[in-house]
């Protein structure tokens, strides 16, 4: 009887350790996703203002295109910091504004991978890794218009969920 109340004893103890570690465990992992290292590159007579960064938000920023072919390409990182993997839940896109709306319509503005494919949301960023992103802005050969043309209300906000 008393080696049967020291065994469950025992089992317990662990038990109650097993328990407080994983407390411990969710205690001490660590959310920590963030946008870096932004510049662009600049095809044709195009000019831009660097995106500000704000967590995982890119704001305040603009293109101006004085062609038909110019281009700024926008690279950048998505950087898990944490010690929790993360997956794109959402890239929410604002509509931009043009200083010419019928040239706007046809602006190309796409937010892809590094290799140049379309970035889809449900990616998972594995703890202290990093993704490069790149956001290219291009004015259509296709417009017959030779219209310069200011673009800007050109934020994204990345959200993110924690991967169980």
């Amino acid at each position: 009887m008393k080696k049967s109340i020291l065994i469950a004893s025992i089992f317990i103890i662990i038990i109650i350790g097993m328990l407080n570690k994983n407390k411990l465990l969710k205690k001490n992992e660590v959310w920590n996703i963030e946008l870096e290292g932004i510049s662009a590159k600049v095809v044709g007579d195009a000019s831009y203002t660097l995106p500000n960064i704000y967590n995982t938000i890119l704001s305040d920023y603009s293109v101006y295109f004085k062609n038909p072919g110019d281009k700024v390409t926008f690279t950048f990182q998505i950087v898990n910091k944490g010690t929790k993997s993360a997956k794109i839940l959402d890239i929410i896109k604002s509509i931009p504004k043009c200083s010419d709306e019928t040239i706007c319509n046809n602006i190309e503005y796409n937010i892809m991978n590094e290799d140049g494919t379309k970035l889809e949301k449900d990616i998972i960023l594995l703890p202290n890794s990093k993704k490069n992103v790149k956001i290219v802005i291009k004015y259509p050969n296709t417009i017959s218009s030779k219209k310069a043309i200011m673009i800007d209300n050109l934020d994204i906000d990345f959200l993110f969920s924690k991967v169980s």
